[in-house]
């Protein structure tokens, strides 16, 4: 967690220096294992002060973080979006939206879409898989909220969770998204690139780089490019923002105490 308040600080230095900035992650963020459930509750609050515009959500943070979690953390103001994911009965989650529109550049100034959806799942390990969700079709899904888009939004913006080539087929099979955001379960790390007229950019650096894209386009013309693109290393030369430096600090201490406290292994 310690990239965390390097990571709101090196974005709030760009809107700082009057950059029109959209701040998002593509999912994937929970973690799992034997100090997951803490880790997680920490990881939300900080994501709750980070001023995080849009958080995509993959099975995996499902998984992690469970109902209760996620709706907390949407009520702290995390902003949750899924365009594909459901509960098993096909009521949409409470948590999440299908998209946000975002004005970066000011209201009246034009207007961005981001959404979100689920490519691909990590398996569980050692578990039976749960149920209490579906995944529907992705591709099915994202053309619907980008035909709503197009008719309100100057730019669109999709966040994906899965693996790069699935990112990379995505952009193909769903024409009018300007931008691809992929996450990735491993530590492929590939700067922007052209797919089918999107921008593609796949990162998957465990957090220790944010990836910084800047778009731009021809007066007057539709098609976005991206003039620059580079993943920033989140280390000692950026400075951490104290408000998130405090939740990892807190976070820290009660794991120390979870540590020295939690019985033995048999």
């Amino acid at each position: 967690m310690g990239g965390l308040a390097r990571r709101v600080s090196y974005v709030r230095k760009k809107v700082q220096m009057g950059q029109a900035a959209v701040f998002v992650d593509a999912g994937g963020f929970a973690e799992r294992g034997m100090y997951a459930a803490l880790k997680n509750r920490f990881l939300l609050r900080a994501y709750a002060v980070m001023g995080y515009q849009a958080v995509n959500l993959a099975e995996a943070d499902l998984r992690a973080c469970g109902d209760s979690l996620l709706s907390q953390a949407q009520a702290w103001g995390v902003p949750f979006v899924t365009c594909n994911l459901k509960y098993a009965d096909g009521r949409d989650l409470p948590y999440a939206r299908r998209y946000v529109v975002l004005h970066p550049w000011g209201e009246g100034k034009g207007a961005v879409g981001v959404f979100g959806v689920a490519l691909q799942d990590m398996p569980a390990i050692g578990r039976a898989t749960q149920t209490w969700w579906r995944k529907e079709d992705p591709v099915v899904c994202a053309k619907g909220v980008v035909a709503q888009l197009r008719k309100k939004c100057d730019l669109i913006i999709a966040l994906v969770y899965g693996q790069d080539s699935d990112a990379a087929r995505f952009a193909k099979e769903v024409p009018g998204v300007d931008v691809v955001i992929a996450g990735v379960g491993t530590y492929n790390i590939r700067g922007p690139e052209s797919a089918n007229g999107s921008v593609l950019c796949v990162n998957g650096t465990q957090g220790k780089y944010i990836g910084d894209v800047t778009l731009e386009r021809e007066p007057g013309g539709r098609e976005w490019k991206a003039s620059a693109g580079e993943l920033f290393p989140l280390d000692s030369e950026v400075r951490e923002d104290p408000q998130v430096a405090k939740i990892v600090e807190e976070y820290d201490k009660a794991l120390r105490e979870e540590l020295r406290t939690r019985p033995p292994a048999p």
